[in-house]
Formats: structure tokens, C-alpha cells, sequence
């Protein structure tokens, strides 16, 4: 920038600090082009970096009053483009993150909701099974379920711990193909 550049510069940021509208346009115009060509260098939306020019230039006349512009205008101009750019980028971010994160939320919601789901609607089959069993047959089975050892069952049923064994062994062999997962589960803990 030479020295009458500079002199012009400072002459039209000290107008544009007062209001005047012919200081802005002529900054406007000075600079549009080369603001809009670097946007659109960070961006590569034509759209976009429109936008981020006329951002950088509705703040610099919403804080006319304030400015303290220590370098050139232009390189003000491309840093206030580029701080633009920068919190677009960081909102992006911030968005895409929490649509991952919600998106994950609920798969894992899904998961959890369709497992209860299930769970329930077998325990409620199991239930019915257990309801066709012979007494002691569902007796034991459901004592098992309470982690009560055999030698307490058997003493509380007024039986030998190896009927509680054979009762029990009965009763997962019916239950066996129907509830294989079921079973499972309830007694792998």
C-alpha cells in the first residue's frame, strides 16, 4: 500500500467512523472482490462467501464507532472473513457431533427398549410354561431363580437334593428349545 493509499484509507475509516455512506461504499467497493474471492477459496460456495463478504462488511458498519483498526482495512477485512469462516466451521462441528452422538442415542435407545421388549414378552412366556408344569417342577425352578442352594430347596420341599437336581434338569429340558436364550440368561449370572 503506498503512502497516499494509506492516507486515503485512514481519511475514509475516519469518515466511515462518523457515518458517512459514500466512505462505506467506497470501501465496499475497494475491497468486495478481493474479500469475496478469498471467501470463496475457504469455502468454495459461491453462496457462501457472498455471505461472509456481507457479514464482514454489515459488522464493520454496525461497529464503525469502535473500530481501532491497527493494520490495513483489507487485512482487517480478511481476518474478519476468516474469523467467519472458522465459526461456521466450529458449528458445524458442534452439529454434526451432536447429531452423531444423538444418532447413537438412539440405536442404543432402540437396543435397550426392543431388548426389554423382548425380555419381557419371554419372561411372560416362560411364566405361562411354567404355569403347565407339574408343582414341584416349577416349585424348584422358581427357587433356583432366588439362588437358593439345592440343599435349602430340598430341605424346604421335604425332598432329596438329587429329586432338586432332577427336577430341575426335567424342567429345562421341556423349557430347553423354546427358552434356550432365556435360560440362558437367567442363570449365566
Amino acid at each position: 500500500m503506498t503512502i497516499s493509499n494509506a492516507i486515503s484509507e485512514r481519511e475514509l475509516l475516519h469518515r466511515l467512523r462518523e457515518g458517512d455512506h459514500d466512505a462505506f461504499s467506497s470501501l465496499y467497493a475497494t475491497h468486495h472482490d478481493a474479500l469475496y474471492l478469498y471467501a470463496y477459496r475457504l469455502v468454495d460456495d459461491e453462496d457462501l462467501a457472498a455471505d461472509f463478504v456481507q457479514e464482514a462488511f454489515v459488522y464493520i458498519w454496525e461497529k464503525k464507532a469502535l473500530l481501532h483498526i491497527e493494520t490495513s482495512l483489507i487485512a482487517y477485512l480478511f481476518r474478519t472473513v476468516r474469523h467467519k469462516f472458522l465459526n461456521l466451521k466450529a458449528h458445524y462441528k458442534v452439529r454434526t457431533d451432536f447429531a452423531d452422538h444423538f444418532q447413537h442415542y438412539l440405536d442404543e435407545g432402540a437396543y435397550v427398549v426392543d431388548r426389554n421388549i423382548e425380555e419381557k414378552e419371554l419372561f411372560a412366556q416362560l411364566q405361562t410354561e411354567l404355569a403347565k408344569l407339574p408343582q414341584k417342577m416349577s416349585q424348584v425352578f422358581n427357587l433356583r431363580q432366588q439362588n437358593i442352594p439345592d440343599s435349602a430347596i430340598a430341605e424346604q420341599l421335604g425332598i432329596s437334593e438329587k429329586t432338586v437336581k432332577n427336577l430341575m434338569s426335567q424342567t429345562l429340558k421341556k423349557l430347553g428349545h423354546t427358552f434356550k436364550r432365556f435360560v440362558f440368561f437367567l442363570f449365566a449370572y
